[in-house]
């Protein structure tokens, strides 16, 4: 689990353009946090032409399993990012682990898109310094599904030739987890997220045009 390949340095400048579009207080808070789910992912080695496959870690209890610091020491956790608004104890300092956290529920109308650029340079600059990187959110099913997708699209667009869809990076995921289903929002961000070149914000108009079409079917619906 140890053995992560380093990414290309084309993919550490697609992941240094793609800053997260959120406030500096929020991007401080956010930065080395994250909980943990029923069943968690690991991006794996790469191999060039060669298609990428999550590593598990084998999590029995999803967040209950992320509490467990023995848990994460004897997998050689060094990251996490949680998908969640749970706490764990490798929040401490005292953990030696370096956390993001994801503050958003597992709604469809939850806009997770906005932290994807954010998570991904988290992963890539955890795994390039030899990293253990833990992706969870609470069930196993949904959001850190969506987070880890999210960056093999980013990896296999930057890396290879051949492109990786959002739905096949969904299914590079499945395959290592089977009942993994990111929810109809989340799937659908992560289409926007490839439509926004991996850099949605308040100044990309795709963005800004799908985050308006969401607040207005919010506010329809509380009437």
């Amino acid at each position: 689990m140890s053995n992560v390949a380093v990414p290309s340095s084309p993919l550490r400048r697609a992941l240094a353009d793609a800053r997260p579009a959120v406030s500096s207080s929020v991007a401080e808070r956010a930065s080395f946090k994250y909980t943990m789910s029923h069943r968690s992912f690991l991006p794996g080695p790469r191999r060039p032409a060669t298609p990428l496959t999550p590593i598990p870690v084998n999590s029995r209890h999803g967040l209950v399993s992320a509490q467990s610091t023995r848990s994460l020491t004897e997998r050689r956790i060094t990251h996490i990012v949680s998908v969640c608004t749970e706490p764990i104890p490798a929040e401490s300092p005292q953990s030696g682990i370096r956390h993001m956290r994801i503050p958003v529920e597992d709604l469809e109308h939850a806009d997770l898109l906005i932290w994807l650029p954010h998570a991904c340079h988290f992963i890539d600059e955890a795994l390039r310094a030899g990293g253990v990187v833990l992706v969870h959110g609470v069930y196993g099913l949904s959001r850190g599904a969506t987070v880890v997708a999210a960056y093999y699209v980013i990896d296999f667009t930057v890396m290879y030739t051949r492109r990786l869809n959002s739905a096949e990076a969904l299914d590079a995921v499945r395959r290592v987890r089977e009942q993994i289903w990111p929810n109809a929002g989340f799937q659908e961000q992560l289409s926007i997220f490839e439509m926004c070149r991996y850099q949605p914000s308040m100044n990309e108009g795709i963005y800004v045009r799908w985050r308006q079409n969401l607040d207005r079917r919010l506010q329809q619906g509380r009437r």
